[in-house]
């Protein structure tokens, strides 16, 4: 942190100077919070400075300040020279403590540099901030209190338990869904239609804007991916169900904290009246990823209170006042979206989530709040199965087959009739097996209607095979063919029968199959000659590509920014250290002078002080130490990047040897 209440600090003539100044811990958290100076690493310290003040760079500052701050530059674009701390209070009324922070805050980001007695403005800062006057900024200079109700901290995190298992469970069925029938890529957006969301929607019973969510966040984890003309499950997605609950969940949260994607804008209109779809590109925004941990620190703030959805409107937007209305929505959204995942219950930030802001690891919190997995059911005499918990992943997936679900929630509901029963003798089960099954996994006696509905359904399955010719029907039965030909409801076909058992229609096989299942009989499918159609052995997926599915803003990591740091201080000595002469010429003539000179050097061990050019054509200053000239290559020792490497002999344009008793640093 730097001393703005130091008055007796020496006045820096320049921000170059100011920036040379600071510590190496002080220029790390420049570069941390403002990741655009150090790509590329800057050569020196005048470089840097040149990118401190550079309009677009402090204008995407500026956007991230708060109130206060704003009000601080406010001030000091309005006073003369030399601008002092007291004047900028008398400026701004607000607490000295309170001010001394904020103006600390600007000279750690760089926008203001100079002791207290003494504080400047970098030049850019007149510019950007002048056109803001007119917006105004709120009047308090304190954020706006975020007290509510008080809630249960174990009903919270109870209740977010529960959203975390289903939305886990919620994604789960959409990948199962996605690989039975992908959809296809919509040629005009590239993402999913809204017919397909819809279908989605009905599938999990939730709203449409859930549905987007969850389809955006699916792909986002790597889990759905573009495969051709249509979007399918990645290779990830097979391994993904079999790993626990708290984990899943744990992948799924982080992924939504991280994304610049603002899925909350998929189903609305463009600036040309089209509606967004989801998995459409171009949802990415530079200020999602602010916004959305704001909203959750305000949450973090203000818990174990329930702070109303107003009050962290207004708090935030304290903290971001450059935003307006695209910033109240994005808030609003992210508010939705940690609802729906379970990250916020009953509007207060859960424990686990609390652990997933502050980078901890949720699953100690979250896995012993979540239902434990069951391995039974309850058959019913009304048809129906319930689980009174989550189900493991087998018996689900079979249960699935054997039933269509009727009601999720604390206990899922499975409804069984001739046309799910009928779907799983179609997938190869015989009837025996589908009664030990329900006896294997039923905590109660198999109820009889269910005994007589399987067994009436496998005594009239396969009495009628359907297979193309463009199409065919046959029965060993001839009365079956009789009650077809004399159906009513199944004269559009055209039926045309060609000898007792055999009737044939020119409507396509899938066409017969499902008229005939609407009407209650039973056909199974079968090739010319006479054998079931093979079923595919396996499932097709998507591609999981080695970049993420949607681009990620560029960060700055703390050993990043540690190594820029060094290779601007070391800009910095071999700009010190130029020879008056700026160093020797060579030509192409003098070419051997200059690599005597370097083995020399190498030969006793002392650095050099060279002026390189890139392959870009940058020319940059160098102290190094060379090792050895070989091939019409320099290896050396280069101070700057602190590491071996080469330089190409005829792209060096300058070279002195350094005296043995001048200082090189290290």
């Amino acid at each position: 942190m730097t001393d703005v209440g130091n008055t007796s600090r020496r006045v820096p003539r320049t921000l170059a100077e100011d920036l040379r100044a600071r510590d190496d811990d002080a220029l790390s958290d420049l570069l941390l919070a403002r990741p655009d100076l150090a790509r590329p690493a800057p050569v020196d310290m005048t470089q840097l400075a040149s990118r401190v003040g550079d309009p677009a760079s402090v204008r995407q500052t500026v956007g991230r300040l708060d109130s206060l701050q704003l009000k601080v530059l406010f001030a000091l674009t309005g006073l003369d020279p030399p601008v002092t701390l007291e004047s900028v209070q008398h400026a701004v009324p607000t607490d000295r403590a309170r001010l001394e922070r904020a103006v600390d805050s600007l000279n750690r980001l760089a926008l203001v540099w100079g002791p207290a007695s003494s504080l400047q403005l970098v030049r850019a800062v007149r510019h950007v901030v002048a056109p803001m006057r007119a917006e105004g900024v709120m009047n308090t200079a304190e954020p706006p209190e975020l007290a509510g109700t008080e809630t249960d901290p174990a009903t919270v995190d109870t209740a977010a338990a529960g959203t975390a298992a289903d939305v886990v469970r919620q994604v789960e069925s959409l990948l199962d869904a996605w690989t039975d029938q992908p959809p296809a890529v919509l040629r005009s957006s590239g993402g999913v239609g809204v017919r397909e969301v819809r279908a989605v929607a009905a599938r999990l019973d939730v709203t449409e804007a859930q549905a987007s969510f969850l389809i955006e966040l699916a792909a986002i984890a790597g889990l759905l991916s573009r495969a051709g003309d249509v979007w399918l499950p990645t290779a990830a997605a097979d391994a993904w169900p079999e790993r626990g609950v708290a984990a899943r969940w744990r992948e799924l949260a982080a992924t939504w904290l991280a994304t610049p994607r603002a899925t909350h804008l998929v189903g609305e209109r463009d600036d040309r009246g089209r509606v967004t779809n989801a998995l459409s590109p171009g949802l990415e925004q530079s200020s999602t990823l602010d916004l959305r941990r704001l909203t959750m620190a305000a949450l973090a703030q203000a818990r174990p209170q329930h702070a109303d959805e107003a009050a962290v409107v207004t708090w935030v937007a304290w903290h971001r006042p450059r935003r307006t209305l695209a910033r109240d929505r994005m808030v609003r959204a992210s508010l939705s979206e940690a609802g729906w995942l379970g990250v916020t219950a009953l509007g207060v930030l859960s424990q686990s989530g609390a652990n997933l802001l502050a980078g901890r690891d949720p699953t100690p919190v979250l896995e012993p709040l979540l239902p434990a997995r069951v391995d039974s059911v309850v058959l019913q005499a009304d048809l129906t199965a319930i689980a009174p918990g989550p189900l493991h992943r087998s018996l689900a997936v079979t249960l699935s087959l054997l039933g269509d679900v009727e009601s999720r929630g604390g206990a899922t509901v499975y409804r069984f009739s001739a046309r799910s029963i009928r779907r799983a003798l179609d997938a190869g089960w015989p009837a025996e097996r589908v009664h030990l099954f329900l006896a294997a996994h039923s905590s109660t006696p198999v109820p009889q209607p269910l005994t007589y509905l399987i067994d009436d359904v496998a005594r009239r399955h396969g009495r009628l095979r359907v297979g193309p010719t463009r199409s065919y029907l046959r029965s060993d039965d001839d009365t079956e063919i009789d009650a077809l030909l004399a159906d009513p409801a199944l004269a559009d076909l055209g039926l045309h029968r060609i000898g007792p058992t055999v009737v044939v229609t020119g409507s396509t096989a899938q066409v017969v199959l499902d008229r005939l299942q609407e009407c209650g009989h039973a056909p199974v499918p079968e090739t010319p000659d006479g054998s079931k159609p093979r079923q595919q052995s396996g499932v097709r997926r998507g591609r999981i590509s080695r970049q993420p599915a949607f681009p990620q803003p560029a960060a700055v990591t703390a050993l990043e920014a540690r190594t820029v740091v060094a290779a601007v201080r070391a800009g910095d000595r071999a700009a010190a250290q130029r020879p008056p002469d700026t160093g020797r010429r060579y030509s192409a003539e003098s070419i051997l002078q200059m690599q005597a000179s370097l083995r020399e050097a190498a030969y006793r061990g002392t650095s050099v002080w060279l002026a390189y050019m890139d392959q870009a054509g940058s020319l940059s200053e160098r102290i190094v130490d060379p090792l050895r000239v070989d091939a019409g290559w320099l290896t050396a020792h280069d101070h700057r990047s602190d590491r071996t490497q080469g330089f190409a002999l005829h792209r060096i344009r300058r070279v002195s040897p350094l005296p043995t008793d001048r200082p090189t640093g290290g």
